[in-house]
């Protein structure tokens, strides 16, 4: 099982893996890359999903992203997240990866940047 990220500029990544490994050390939780979950799961091997995506990589543009609140919820994968606008070009590039794949399964695409994944009482 794989998943497809859109990971943050190398600047962005830094200050947000910052926090993720401070949130992870307070409260003994795994430390992960930051990044945007475009779709989820995809049943591929490593070299046939490169193939899918090279061209669509090598045409893609610096996307910019913008906050829209600090939330939380019981999920795991969004404990504690940053929820980021539907900007057009953030919904195309995610539309454009699923159409490469015919079969993957429907994921509702609900752009975010966890900052911690551990069960937690709210």
């Amino acid at each position: 099982m794989i998943s497809i990220w859109l990971t943050p500029s190398e600047d962005d990544e830094e200050y947000l893996q910052k926090i993720i490994n401070k949130l992870a050390h307070e409260f003994q939780a795994p430390v992960y890359y930051p990044h945007i979950t475009l779709i989820s799961p995809v049943y591929l091997k490593e070299n046939e999903l490169e193939n899918s995506l090279s061209i669509l990589v090598e045409k893609m543009l610096p996307l910019f992203v913008t906050l829209a609140d600090i939330n939380h919820s019981s999920n795991i994968w969004k404990t504690v997240f940053m929820e980021l606008e539907k900007s057009p070009g953030l919904i195309d590039l995610q539309q454009q990866i699923v159409n490469q794949f015919s079969s993957v399964q429907p994921y509702e695409f609900l752009p975010h940047i966890s900052l911690i994944y551990k069960e937690m009482a709210i």
